[in-house]
């Protein structure tokens, strides 16, 4: 897979995608693959994650959805979006989008 740009304000594509995501799932250590769909919405499905075509956006907003589908499989019980939820993804958000990072 090929290097995410430090100036890319265009879209993500699949393959900088892939790479963001394969940094957080090996830091995180997690057992999880990832993939893309062209149908919508963007779902964990159990060990893996799918981001649909169309959130495949500006890198924030790629970034965002790649973490909260991430949480999802960290937060597996939790469908509603609760406060166990929130707070596993925030802290992703600042450790994976915060500071130098992001």
């Amino acid at each position: 897979m090929g290097e995410i740009a430090e100036n890319n304000m265009g879209n993500m594509n699949d393959e900088q995608a892939g790479v963001f995501f394969e940094m957080v799932r090996s830091e995180l250590g997690l057992d999880l693959e990832f993939g893309i769909t062209p149908t919508s919405p963007s779902i964990c499905l159990g060990s893996k994650i799918l981001i649909c075509e169309n959130d495949l956006q500006y890198p924030w907003f790629t970034k965002q959805m790649i973490l909260h589908e991430i949480t999802h499989h960290l937060i597996p019980n939790d469908h509603t979006h609760g406060s166990s939820f929130h707070k596993k993804y925030a802290e992703l958000v600042g450790i994976f989008l915060g500071g130098e990072r992001g």
